[in-house]
């Protein structure tokens, strides 16, 4: 995908939200942070259902969904959405990022996103952290960490 491409939403929803349209499928793990900026996956992958990963690309892609200021704390990520892209369909030959990652801590309502690799961008994701802690609540149900979330 051309940088030109993720440019054109403007709005909160950060350089990130023009790539959630190519979203193929979407994965969903908890993570570990060590506190001095490691982190790792602390459980298996889970894939998310075609229906919860489209309501989670318009969430993901609404202005309204994120916040105007973000927190100064330092983020201890404890959750990753994992989004597979595909390639535009007017455009399959069209560089594309195959991934599109976002960690999210919700101590602090911050979303790092991620694509293949390369940070792009933090945002204030607080306008929509009750349902994204009821999404990793419901997919990860036996989670004492998850569930000592407030």
């Amino acid at each position: 995908m051309t940088s030109a491409l993720i440019m054109k939403i403007d709005g909160l929803a950060g350089r990130f939200a023009a790539a959630l349209a190519f979203t193929q499928s979407c994965l969903s793990v908890l993570l570990r942070h060590d506190g001095i900026g490691s982190i790792t996956e602390r459980t298996k992958r889970v894939h998310i259902d075609k229906t919860r990963t489209e309501q989670l690309r318009k969430l993901l892609q609404a202005d309204e969904s994120y916040g105007e200021v973000g927190t100064h704390c330092m983020p201890l990520f404890g959750a990753r959405l994992v989004l597979h892209l595909a390639s535009p369909a007017h455009n399959p030959s069209q560089e594309q990022p195959q991934m599109l990652t976002l960690d999210l801590c919700f101590h602090c309502g911050q979303v790092s996103a991620a694509q293949d690799g390369k940070k792009l961008d933090i945002q204030d994701f607080s306008s929509m952290q009750e349902k994204l802690l009821k999404l990793f609540r419901d997919l990860f149900p036996t989670d004492a960490e998850l569930a000592a979330v407030n």
